[in-house]
């Protein structure tokens, strides 16, 4: 996929999402992601706006997925019963890279 269709799929899931459940992944990704993750991420980001997270995606990211079950909900609450399509528009709308547009 490209730039656009990259943004594209995940604001298409972040839609999809019920807002208390966005709501609720922006609170836990910002309690529980430190601060050097964070600026990390935010550095990445600026070099690969959509694909930044291709490098975290088996380690941090499997953790990051982890803690969303554990303090959001389950996959099955979601839409396609899988944190791997959610989870990387919620970081970036929790770290300021991602605008809300709902």
């Amino acid at each position: 996929m490209n730039d656009k269709e990259f943004y594209d799929f995940y604001t298409d899931r972040l839609n999809e999402l019920d807002k208390k459940i966005v709501d609720k992944g922006i609170k836990a990704i910002n309690k529980f992601i430190s601060k050097k993750d964070k600026e990390k991420i935010i550095e990445a980001s600026t070099k690969d706006k959509s694909k930044w997270w291709g490098l975290y995606h088996f380690g941090w990211g499997m953790w990051t997925r982890n803690q969303l079950r554990e303090h959001v909900c389950s996959d099955s609450k979601l839409p396609t019963g899988n944190w791997d399509d959610y989870y990387i528009p919620l970081v970036e709308l929790a770290l300021g890279i991602r605008k809300r547009e709902q």
